[in-house]
C-alpha cells in the first residue's frame, strides 16, 4: 500500500498542474476564511489601527493610482 501511494504521489507531485491546483485551493480556502473573519470581526477593528487611514473614495483612488503606477 505505501509503494502504490509514493508511486501515485510522485506522478501527481510531477504533474504540470499539481502546483497551480495547490495555489487555486489555497486562494479559495483563503477567500472563504477571510469573508468568515470579516462577517465576525466587521469593519470596526480597522479603525484601531493607526498607520490605516479611512478616508472614502479618495483613499481608494490613491491607493489604486500607487498600484497601478507600478
Amino acid at each position: 500500500m505505501k509503494a502504490w501511494f509514493e508511486e501515485h504521489w510522485e506522478d501527481l507531485r510531477a504533474s504540470f498542474w499539481f502546483v497551480p491546483s495547490l495555489m487555486l485551493a489555497g486562494g479559495v480556502g483563503l477567500a472563504f476564511a477571510m469573508l468568515n473573519l470579516d462577517r465576525v470581526l466587521g469593519s470596526d477593528w480597522f479603525k484601531q489601527i493607526g498607520w490605516v487611514s479611512l478616508r472614502g473614495p479618495e483613499g481608494a483612488r490613491t491607493l489604486l493610482s500607487a498600484v497601478a503606477s507600478f
